[in-house]
């Protein structure tokens, strides 16, 4: 008995045995878990931290000055990780191109334990810029955004939140013959190491800085190839097999070794049906201020209402009702993404926030 009749006086057995009679109940429009369903092609790519990474050539970094996916580690991080991993970059032998970001460790230096690093090298001199998050858990996903501004310089942004600048890189990255890699370190001729351990998915490259406003728009939104002014190079992660790691650009294809694929749920894949009808994402729902730190306000036409928030992977975190005018309070919430939902007249309404 699913419970998705919506009337009437039987309640469906999907077995055909037997139907039930529906006695006074009433029908609610609400999603469950049950209701956050993993489609065919929701996919993230799965490395396991030994062997796994993909090789994107040596091209792809010329006058790149953005890059950005979505991360979710294996086991979770803070600043008692001793070891590096590595989430994308490029080494030189003779560390003068190098440019990655990476989860630090204690091994790295103990001010770059547990956060997100961006690193570039100009000529042989390190600049780096790392999050003030210092705490990556293994039960969700975390969506970076590493861009350099033209005249700011670098800046690094973890769930749509600024967390770190440094002024003194102004230039993009440089081409050089070395390849760039996605999950693992290779210095010179050495072996390859600095595994990363966890699933990565919506990994781009573009040819110029993003803003703020833009990276916060763009926050589980799938991207458009045809109509991103600047996009070099997209990898959605939705191929589930084979030994490429399709360019939604058709620019340059990745070479896959010893990376698996898992069917999960992020917040580019959420479809929140409560029922059989498709029932996309709307982004219909006036929240504010936006992003938020204690009190959340929805603008409604009803008096009273259900409002619902999930976090990216589609949990959901709280469940209220509502007088409409009335903040919603949600200082107890983590930082990082969310959806706000609401049903009204059957139809439902939701937007994203970031929580500060």
């Amino acid at each position: 008995y699913k419970f998705n009749e919506n009337g009437g006086t039987a309640l469906i057995d999907e077995m055909d045995n037997l139907n039930g009679a529906i006695v006074s109940m009433n029908w609610q429009q609400e999603n469950t878990c049950i209701d956050t369903i993993n489609s065919p092609e929701n996919y993230v790519g799965d490395f396991n931290g030994n062997t796994s990474y993909v090789n994107l050539g040596n091209t792809i970094s010329t006058g790149i000055r953005t890059v950005e996916f979505m991360f979710k580690p294996n086991a979770m991080r803070t600043q008692s990780s001793s070891d590096i991993q590595i989430l994308v970059g490029r080494s030189n032998v003779n560390n003068i191109s190098d440019w990655v970001l990476l989860l630090g460790g204690t091994d790295f230096g103990a001010q770059f334990a547990g956060r997100v690093v961006f690193g570039i090298r100009v000529g042989n001199v390190p600049q780096n810029v790392f999050s003030t998050t210092s705490t990556f858990l293994s039960t969700q996903y975390y969506h970076v955004c590493a861009t350099i501004d033209p005249v700011s310089g670098m800046k690094l942004y973890i769930d749509g939140v600024l967390e770190g600048t440094n002024p003194s890189v102004t230039a993009a990255i440089v081409n050089a013959p070395e390849n760039v890699r996605i999950g693992v370190h290779q210095h010179g001729g050495n072996p390859y190491m600095r595994h990363f351990d966890g699933q990565i998915e919506e990994m781009s490259f573009w040819d110029r800085h993003l803003t703020e406003e833009e990276i916060n728009a763009q926050l589980c939104n799938s991207l458009d190839p045809e109509n991103e002014v600047g996009l070099s190079n997209y990898y959605k992660f939705n191929e589930n097999g084979g030994t490429a790691l399709i360019d939604e650009m058709d620019n340059l294809n990745g070479a896959i070794v010893s990376m698996n694929w898992q069917q999960e749920n992020t917040c580019f894949d959420l479809d929140l049906n409560t029922s059989d009808i498709e029932k996309p994402l709307t982004a219909d729902l006036l929240v504010y201020p936006n992003p938020v730190l204690n009190q959340l306000y929805i603008r409604h036409t009803a008096s009273k209402y259900v409002l619902v928030i999930r976090d990216c992977t589609g949990r959901v975190v709280s469940s209220t009702t509502c007088d409409n005018g009335t903040p919603v309070e949600v200082s107890s919430l983590a930082s990082g993404l969310y959806i706000a939902e609401t049903i009204t007249n059957g139809v439902l309404h939701n937007a994203r926030f970031i929580k500060h």
